[in-house]
């Protein structure tokens, strides 16, 4: 995790949203953002066990002022719930249990 919080401390641009398994019912809802840092060059994060995505946008696109929020709930002490997420300016939140550095 200390990894990818350099990463988004980083100036960086959202290069691609990718929403994995959305259409498999019982499956293991994925999103995968590709972002290219000047420190760190490309890099993918996975946010795996995504749940209660909403897109508050009907033309969703990312920018040069992306961002990428993560907020810690594990006090919250919900099941399957570690992160709440929001990504461009609140386009787009959700919450997922695990965050990873793909690559």
């Amino acid at each position: 995790m200390k990894n990818i919080v350099e990463i988004l401390k980083s100036h960086f641009i959202v290069l691609q949203i990718v929403i994995e398994n959305f259409t498999i019912l019982d499956s293991n809802l994925e999103i995968l953002i590709k972002i290219k840092s000047s420190d760190f060059d490309e890099k993918t994060i996975l946010f795996d066990r995504v749940s209660s995505i909403n897109i508050n946008s009907d033309y969703y696109f990312c920018s040069s002022k992306s961002s990428i929020i993560i907020e810690d709930l594990a006090h919250a002490q919900i099941e399957g719930v570690k992160y709440k997420i929001a990504v461009a300016e609140d386009s787009m939140t959700f919450y997922c249990e695990n965050i990873i550095l793909a690559n």
